[in-house]
């Protein structure tokens, strides 16, 4: 995926002139691709103006990288395919695509790489020879007479690659039906791609997709050991590294750039562009701007089959290939996005969720699922909880405000009932926190599925010790430890190691040594929703 800065040479090209085509052109060699190379790297003269925003690429060569080389060599070149490459946007469809356009002998196929904007002027870049030249499609004229007036240049064999489509732009759409016109024309030497925005072209029809010879190619997203592997490469991290900041101990303890990763993947989720491109602030950010877009996510959730050229919708789910049924699956993106939809929608979205995952057997979701009924109850009616000792069951109301909440920001805490969650991520600490300023409370909330889980006190301290240093400070005259469980693990569950001892011995209660026969262990019923 691209790491450095965007490109602005954009701004330089011309707009076509349909009876004057003014090009800005440059030179570029073909690049060499070896399928057992664990890297691709494209410098600026084959990314430049090709919309891909960043100046350098260094691709890791995942597995779903290698079946794109293969789809479009074996398939799109060599049988006359019509190829549509789907998938989540962010998983590196564009820029393997452009990858492979590099290693594409020029003197046997020219190459004419369309991307498709949705509100402003599209560009186009044409590979002939060891030339590239580059021009804006401007809005102002028709996208047909510019296209013609482009492909016509051609007279061998071509590829036409039109990226970034998407089909509710009618600009879009023009454009891919004026390609394939151009394809009719000349079957036996003219290639047609659209690598898409979208995790679906639509509905297809079965006789006019054997006529034109069209076939999908599905990009799933990533998973965490992809990503883990990719940050091996030292090269390959020292791009990438800025954006590894979602870990809220790197104070505590130093971190692997692999156990980096495993922190903003609680965020980023199976997106490469969320892992690699943005910071922990801006990937929360745009997933929240994307829930309070979506008016009913569940819709699209349980429907595979649902119209997804929404990129918003797109934006917040993974999608993944079932290993036995080879089915598409639609799962939320990250396990954050997941508490935030759960916030959101409410404890019915969970139910349906549940559904999902029990019948794909997804681990990664189902791992989520308590943690997502904790909070879709707590901002919708209330938590019920159950004490081991078995006496009635206990409610937490209804959440008023729920806040986030930092080591490094500790924000303004009010006098009334509140609940923050941790906007970084930890592994040894906890989930929600709850501070009750006018009654001097304070209790941290740790959801596990596990039947048992470390207790590392310097989490807990190090949150406190901020707080107390802030200008939110209060005396704190009770703090609770809980540790939340599925209710047919109450029982069973137990407190692995401990961690820290001491460290909130100067709280009331906490006496050093005994930390862990005070932490307080509840269950939440997941019956509801299983």
């Amino acid at each position: 995926m691209p790491h450095a800065a965007p490109s602005n040479s954009i701004g330089s090209l011309q707009s076509v002139d349909v009876g004057n085509l003014k090009w800005k052109t440059a030179s570029v060699a073909v690049r060499i691709y070896n399928p057992t190379d664990a890297f691709f790297n494209l410098d600026s003269d084959y990314v430049a103006d090709s919309g891909v925003t960043a100046s350098t690429l260094m691709l890791y060569c995942r597995p779903a990288f290698k079946r794109q080389f293969e789809f479009l060599q074996n398939h799109v070149l060599d049988q006359d395919v019509f190829g549509w490459i789907l998938g989540p946007p962010g998983t590196g469809k564009s820029t393997t695509a452009l990858a492979f356009v590099s290693t594409i002998p020029k003197m046997v196929w020219s190459v004419t790489w369309i991307h498709m904007n949705r509100l402003w002027d599209s560009t186009c870049l044409q590979f002939e020879a060891d030339k590239k030249k580059a021009i804006v499609l401007s809005k102002k004229h028709s996208i047909e007479r510019q296209l013609e007036a482009i492909l016509k240049r051609v007279s061998k064999k071509h590829l036409v690659i039109i990226d970034g489509y998407a089909a509710p732009v009618k600009r879009h759409i023009d454009a891919l039906e004026y390609c394939m016109y151009w394809r009719s024309k000349d079957r036996a030497n003219r290639r047609l791609c659209v690598v898409c925005s979208m995790v679906s072209r639509g509905k297809s029809r079965i006789t006019e997709d054997l006529l034109n010879n069209i076939k999908e190619h599905f990009v799933e997203s990533w998973c965490l050991e992809e990503f883990q592997t990719a940050v091996e490469n030292k090269q390959f991290y020292a791009y990438v590294a800025h954006n590894m900041d979602a870990s809220n101990d790197d104070h505590l303890v130093p971190h692997t750039p692999t156990q980096l990763v495993e922190s903003k993947f609680h965020f980023a989720g199976g997106s490469p562009r969320f892992m690699f491109q943005f910071n922990t602030d801006s990937v929360m950010e745009l997933i929240v701007a994307s829930i309070t877009a979506v008016s009913n996510a569940r819709r699209y959730f349980l429907n595979t089959n649902e119209d997804s050229s929404d990129n918003v919708i797109n934006g917040i789910f993974s999608w993944h290939i079932a290993p036995t049924t080879g089915e598409k699956v639609i799962f939320i993106i990250s396990q954050y996005a997941a508490i935030q939809l759960a916030m959101n929608e409410g404890p019915e979205f969970v139910k349906k969720i549940a559904t999902v995952v029990e019948k794909y057997s997804n681990l990664l979701m189902d791992r989520s699922l308590l943690e997502m009924w904790f909070f879709a109850s707590l901002c919708n009616g209330g938590v019920i909880i159950h004490n081991s000792n078995g006496l009635e069951p206990e409610k937490w109301p209804q959440a008023r405000i729920i806040h986030s909440i930092d080591s490094k920001q500790i924000p303004v805490i009010p006098d009334f009932p509140t609940w923050f969650i941790p906007s970084k991520w930890n592994q040894g600490g906890y989930d929600a926190v709850f501070c009750h300023k006018a009654q001097n409370h304070i209790s941290f909330v740790q959801v596990t599925h596990s039947n048992m889980h470390s207790f590392r006190i310097e989490y807990f301290y190090n949150l406190l010790k901020a707080l107390s240093e802030s200008q939110s400070a209060f005396e704190i005259k009770k703090l609770d430890i809980i540790f939340l469980v599925d209710t047919e693990k109450l029982q069973e569950f137990c407190i692995s190691t401990v961690t820290g001892e001491g460290l909130l011995s100067a709280f009331p209660g906490w006496r050093k040594g005994h930390e862990r026969e005070n932490v307080k262990i509840y269950g939440i019923s997941t019956v509801h929703f299983l």
